[in-house]
């Protein structure tokens, strides 16, 4: 798997060439993804980061790894904006890939959900339990595979826009640091305070990692 990197006006787009995978990412893939954005937060240069797949493939694969969860925990403190732009396949580690970043353009015809069989564990149930609140998520989680307008309605934030605009959508919101009129926007209030509402975006180098255990499940 190649990672094509690409860069226009301080905007790096990060593209997860799967070349015929079903777009997978392991272990190896997300410590790769990690060491990229460690570097680029180096970079004074780099305003804004887009994360893409290729063809119909955003990413999929286990969101219970510790590697992935110390690659959401980077990409919550990189002092840059990040955008994913995701396709109609997103899954487990992708799902956390796709909501670690700040925002988030996922073409219409996307189908997204969490690693099955992971239960109460995950980076993706527990990013989605932050930001919705535990009750919520649970609810969403459990319908399995969730279409962006569903997304949506849950309360998850996000932009939706046509596939054949996806990538120069999130490219314009990385130049913006706003989302573009899509088809379907929400920025949800939250009724309290979350990690990712009040987390600092400029801490760096990362020190922790993301916990992406929910201990004593929903309540």
């Amino acid at each position: 798997m190649n990672l094509a990197v690409s860069r226009d006006e301080g905007v790096v787009t990060v593209a997860l060439d799967w070349s015929g995978h079903a777009g997978p990412i392991d272990a190896r893939l997300a410590d790769r993804l990690t060491d990229l954005l460690i570097e680029l937060a180096t970079d004074p240069a780099v305003r804004a980061v887009v994360i893409t797949g290729t063809g119909d493939v955003f990413a999929t694969g286990r969101d219970d790894l510790p590697e992935v969860a110390r690659l959401v925990a980077v990409l919550q403190a990189v002092p840059f904006v990040t955008v994913a732009a995701v396709q109609r396949v997103c899954i487990g580690a992708g799902l956390a890939l796709a909501l670690a970043c700040r925002h988030r353009v996922i073409a219409g015809d996307a189908v997204l959900c969490a690693t099955p069989g992971t239960g109460s564990r995950g980076t993706a149930r527990a990013l989605v339990y932050d930001e919705i609140g535990p009750d919520a998520g649970q609810r969403m989680l459990g319908l399995g595979a969730v279409e962006p307008a569903a997304l949506v309605a849950w309360g998850v934030a996000a932009t939706i826009v046509p596939g054949h605009l996806l990538l120069a959508r999130a490219q314009e919101t990385a130049l913006r640091g706003t989302p573009p009129a899509g088809i379907c926007t929400t920025m949800p209030p939250r009724k309290a305070p979350s990690r990712r509402a009040t987390a600092p975006r400029n801490v760096w180098p990362i020190e922790q990692p993301f916990d992406s255990t929910i201990s004593g499940g929903v309540r």
